[in-house]
């Protein structure tokens, strides 16, 4: 699913009809905890602008040869993108406002052996769903020694 390329990057934009890009994220530190059940997964980044910042968390995490759907107002697979120089909060992870959400936010995939992960989330909104953006590619994971 993953080709090795240089240019690898998760990708953010404003999801709006200007889909304005707001920065991208080559690697990012990446760690798994836990046993059995009990096995989680977390990444996280910086855009190489410095101006967001990337948290990927997925709490029953089942391994590497496995996709992981993003769904709205679950926080058991969150993508969470915040502004570290403003107040920008973008999640899948906060309540849908009324009604049926649909079915997908998107999904996060992993290269053999979780060298990289890849996310495609669109429509991670802000807290009153007036704002939103849009993930998309893959970066390289550093996991600790």
């Amino acid at each position: 699913m993953f080709a090795a390329t240089a240019q690898s990057a998760i990708s953010i934009y404003e999801n709006s009809e200007a889909a304005t890009f707001l920065g991208k994220i080559r690697k990012g530190k990446c760690k798994v905890k836990g046993t059995g059940r009990n096995k989680r997964f977390h990444a996280g980044g910086k855009t190489t602008n410095g101006a967001y910042t990337l948290d990927i968390t997925i709490l029953d995490f089942k391994g590497f040869g496995k996709d992981y759907d993003i769904h709205y107002g679950d926080i058991s697979t969150t993508v969470d993108v915040e502004g570290t120089r403003s107040a920008d909060d973008f999640s899948n992870a906060f309540p849908f406002p009324g009604g049926q959400p649909p079915s997908s936010a998107g999904s996060i995939a992993f290269a053999r052996g979780g060298d990289k992960v890849g996310a495609g989330a669109y429509g991670l909104a802000n807290a009153d769903y007036s704002r939103g953006v849009a993930v998309a590619g893959k970066m390289r994971c550093r996991y600790p020694s």
